[in-house]
């Protein structure tokens, strides 16, 4: 049997990194969320749908993603317009999840930010 570790146990929920804003990991967990990020040499296919699928995924990558969006399922949070502030960010990040109602939110969705403020769009085929 396999037990939660005390930060899976007590977070507010899971989102994926992608590998360009894995300097997230730290500052997101700070303020209680999970992360998880892909293995070395993994595909964005096999993220996709091994660690993504009905996830929020963080990407300053959301274009070379919006297929697999579609296909899997993937709420995800584009970043690419934003100051790589690590402490910021994660606070920009979590704030927006909150206010948006994200972790209960019918995927596929796309988060991008003009300035600070989040534009939500909901992703159709």
């Amino acid at each position: 049997m396999r037990y939660l570790s005390k930060i899976e146990a007590m977070s507010r929920g899971s989102v994926v990194l992608d590998e360009n804003v894995s300097y997230l990991e730290s500052p997101l967990q700070k303020k209680n969320i999970r992360t998880i990020t892909p293995l070395p040499g993994m595909t964005d296919e096999q993220i996709a749908e091994k660690l993504a699928m009905h996830r929020i995924f963080v990407t300053n990558n959301s274009k070379h993603f919006l297929r697999l969006a579609l296909e899997y399922e993937i709420g995800m949070i584009a970043v690419e317009n934003l100051p790589k502030d690590a402490d910021a960010l994660a606070d920009l990040i979590s704030k927006t999840i909150s206010d948006l109602g994200l972790w209960s939110a019918i995927k596929p969705f796309l988060v991008t930010f003009k300035g600070k403020k989040p534009e939500l769009k909901h992703l159709q085929d």
